[in-house]
């Protein structure tokens, strides 16, 4: 059943990842009229969040540029865009094997080859047409895990490095 919702949480992912490349100009032109809305505001402050989740002690702070496209509650999959990269934040209930996970993702994602690893993280990027570089992040306890993935084009990850580095610092757990 675990199996199943980890591949049920990458084909969503792939889904929203291949919606959200299509839609990167009108994203950039909602971006800018948000721009335009706050333009008397501040635009950010230490305190602001992007994500909160009371209940699982769960936030992501603000990091400009970035906004949260998507949400879903059981199990929680929050998702969210930059530019070129999309993120999605998930929590699984139960605590399952943080390599069982590595090798579900990496079947789910058919052909693809590890670029990175240590014990809370895999990189890898698949062999395909247009190649997608995929970083993920485990986090668990006694009670859940908590996955923070980033999916960007291969040719595109120098450049949006330091967006995903500046993005995960705001993640609070």
């Amino acid at each position: 059943m675990k199996r199943r919702q980890v591949f049920l949480v990458f084909i969503v992912f792939i889904i929203v990842l291949l919606t959200g490349c299509s839609n990167n100009e009108n994203s950039a032109q909602s971006q800018e009229s948000v721009g335009d809305d706050k333009s008397g505001e501040q635009a950010s402050t230490s305190d602001e969040l992007l994500y909160d989740h009371e209940d699982m002690g769960l936030s992501v702070g603000y990091e400009k540029g970035w906004e949260m496209i998507e949400e879903s509650k059981d199990p929680v999959n929050v998702t969210f865009q930059h530019d070129h990269i999309l993120s999605v934040l998930t929590v699984l209930s139960g605590n399952k094997e943080v390599q069982t996970l590595k090798d579900e993702l990496l079947q789910g994602a058919n052909k693809a080859s590890v670029v990175d690893e240590s014990d809370r993280f895999i990189a890898y990027e698949t062999d395909r047409e247009e190649s997608m570089r995929t970083e993920v992040y485990f986090m668990d306890d006694k009670e859940k895990t908590v996955m923070l993935s980033f999916v960007t084009a291969k040719d595109k990850y120098e450049s949006v490095e330091k967006d995903i580095t500046s993005f995960r610092s705001q993640l609070n757990y």
